[in-house]
Order: structure tokens, then C-alpha cells, then sequence
């Protein structure tokens, strides 16, 4: 929780609570445990709500009696309506993990890896009505380097939102940035990912594949079901590398041995590096190959 920790450490910031969603039933016995945010708020000992929305009356009249200059959400998933958003003196302010108005939507992280940008970053907006289309104050930048996951890519983003955010509210109670707005124009979204998405279409370019696999690593997972005569299972794969090469026709196995699992793709092939069997933990490829034989030029995914 780095932007939390952030908040919490600023000497002149009085965090005076957090909002989260409810406590959910987890695990087997399905048990209710909370949010990492809310458990990361009950370690440090500060105040935390739990509604199931924040827009019911009882939650806004809680809030209406406290002293609040600035509302901060990132990752809430709920929409705030207008009686919520009045209530800060200052503002009340969205961390959007894209540089708006790119990738307006639920999965900007994804959105970025699979469009292949060069660049991404995080934007600080006042929260409107209207899906992530509120004026920005301020963004900052992120170079990528081709092999993000989303996993990581999360990771750096929100350490760049940590190191950011108390600038960003001082500087906006000070009078210093003006919220700008945003060109619908310009505009693109990245919706909500569903598990069926992750489905790997060996019909597409390598390059595309590989940044479908790192944009859905860990959540859904990006996978294809292995039948070749046998019992189908389900390959989630983790990593890989595109290399050169259109011998045979799209998800045909080109190479399947101990130096190696390769499958043709639209354009070019794809090499299995890591993968996860249904059911069982994370393995390289070949590792996989000793215990499922695959012919090569004959087998499909």
C-alpha cells in the first residue's frame, strides 16, 4: 500500500481515515477477511469504513460532520455520486494508473501492455460524473521496457503514485495546478477483463501473443486447452519469447523437446518458457514436455 504509507507519513497530511470494500468470504471455508487495504489500516491503526456503498445516505451523513479538505481514490470500484463528491472544501481526486485520457476504464494497466505502448503512467483528475473523464491536474510518466507484466507494472505504478501524491495535494491547496481538461477525442477505454478473455488465438502475431500472456499475468492468466488425443487440460502460460520463423500453420507445435516448446503463430513463433498445468504449480516448459509427448508438425494447441 505505498500511496497509503505515503499519506500516513506525511507530517503536514492529517489522514483521518479510509474507506474500502466490505469484508468477503476467502478461501475454502470461505471466511471473511478483509481488503488488503483494510488490512493494511488495521495493522497501522487507523480508522476504516467499510460500506457497501458509499453513495447511502448513512455513509455521507458519517462523513458530513468531519473536516475534509481532499477525497483520494484509487482502485475503489465503486462510482461516487455527486453528494459525495461535494463534500471535500478542495477536491476530490481520482490516481488513474493510465495518462489520460488513454485507457479510461477498468484495466488501464492491461490496456497499456496489450497496445504496446512505449509509455504509461499515472494521472491525478478531479472525479466527475463520467468514467474517468474528469480534469487532470497532473500525470507522470513511466517508460516501459516491452516485457511488463501486469503484476509488475502495478508494482511501479503504484511506487510512482506514492512518490507523487503528497506533491501533487500540496501543490493543488497551494493554488499551483489547475485541473485541465481532458480531449474526448483523444480518448480510449480498457473495459473490465473477464476470465474467458485470457483464451490465448494462436492466429495472431507472436508479438501480440506475448503481450497478451505479460498484460494477463497473473489475473485471468493468459491460456489454451492442450488435447493432442489426450485428456484436455488447461496451460496457463507465464513467460515466454518470440522468435523468427513461419513454417506451418497457426498453433501447429514446431518444436517440443528438452531444448525447447515452440508453437507457430500468425506471424512468427512463440517459445514457452514458463507455464502452469491445471492444478499444479508453476513449471519451464520442457520440464512440462518429459511428462506430455508432442509431435511436432502434427499437434495442435
Amino acid at each position: 500500500m505505498p500511496t497509503l504509507a505515503a499519506l500516513h507519513d506525511a507530517p503536514d497530511i492529517d489522514l483521518i481515515g479510509c474507506t474500502t470494500q466490505p469484508d468477503r468470504p476467502v478461501g475454502r471455508k470461505r471466511q471473511l477477511a478483509p481488503t488488503p487495504v483494510g488490512a493494511w489500516c488495521a495493522e497501522h491503526g487507523l480508522d476504516t469504513l467499510k460500506p457497501d456503498s458509499v453513495n447511502k445516505p448513512e455513509f455521507l451523513n458519517g462523513l458530513s460532520g468531519l473536516s475534509i479538505d481532499f477525497i483520494l481514490v484509487f482502485s475503489f470500484g465503486q462510482i461516487l455520486k455527486n453528494d459525495l463528491l461535494s463534500l471535500p472544501r478542495r477536491e476530490c481526486l481520482n490516481i488513474h494508473a493510465s495518462l489520460l485520457p488513454r485507457y479510461r476504464g477498468a484495466s488501464p494497466i492491461q490496456g497499456a501492455i496489450l497496445g504496446g505502448e512505449e509509455k504509461t503512467g499515472i494521472s491525478f483528475m478531479r472525479v466527475v460524473a463520467a468514467l474517468d473523464a474528469g480534469p487532470v491536474f497532473d500525470h507522470r510518466e513511466l517508460k516501459l521496457t516491452g516485457t511488463e507484466t501486469a503484476a509488475g507494472l502495478e508494482e511501479q505504478l503504484a511506487q510512482l503514485a506514492a512518490d507523487s501524491v503528497c506533491d501533487v495535494i500540496y501543490r493543488i491547496d497551494d493554488g499551483l495546478l489547475s485541473a485541465v481538461p481532458q480531449s474526448d477525442a483523444e480518448a480510449t477505454y480498457a473495459g473490465k477483463i473477464s476470465k474467458s478473455d485470457g483464451q490465448i488465438d494462436w492466429q495472431r502475431p507472436a508479438e501480440e501473443i506475448d503481450r497478451h500472456i505479460r498484460a494477463f499475468n497473473p489475473w485471468p492468466g493468459a491460456w489454451f486447452i492442450l488435447d493432442a488425443g489426450r485428456k484436455a487440460r488447461r496451460i496457463t502460460v507465464t513467460q515466454g519469447k518470440v522468435t523468427p520463423g513461419n513454417t506451418a500453420a497457426p498453433g501447429t507445435v514446431v518444436q517440443a523437446d528438452k531444448h525447447g516448446w515452440r508453437v507457430q503463430c500468425g506471424r512468427d513463433q512463440y517459445q514457452i518458457l514458463k507455464l502452469i498445468p491445471a492444478g499444479k504449480p508453476e513449471m519451464p516448459g520442457p520440464e512440462f514436455l518429459r511428462g506430455c509427448q508432442l509431435q511436432p508438425g502434427l499437434d495442435r494447441l
